[in-house]
């Protein structure tokens, strides 16, 4: 649960496949972060998804890379939440 505060809640939906195999697949995807992969931004993918962890994306915005220190709030992955491949 997502606490009483000012936070942003970003839910997207997208079907990337079908049965376990995707599933499972797609969850590793997220858990690496790399849907943060994409040359002008990333993500340590040894980073974690537990709540609290601390994640720093790093994107590069006209040619500076500028580092966004965060923290995980809350993680619905269900089970096997939080753990970084």
């Amino acid at each position: 649960r997502v606490p009483a505060v000012p936070y942003a809640t970003d839910r997207n939906f997208a079907r990337v496949g079908t049965g376990k195999e995707d599933f499972v697949a797609a969850r590793g995807f997220m858990s690496r972060w790399g849907h943060f992969q994409l040359g002008w931004s990333e993500v340590d993918a040894t980073t974690g998804t537990a709540r609290g962890d601390d994640v720093c994306v790093c994107a590069n915005v006209l040619g500076v890379w500028i580092r966004n220190p965060l923290q995980v709030v809350y993680n619905d992955g269900g089970e096997g939440a939080g753990v970084g491949a």
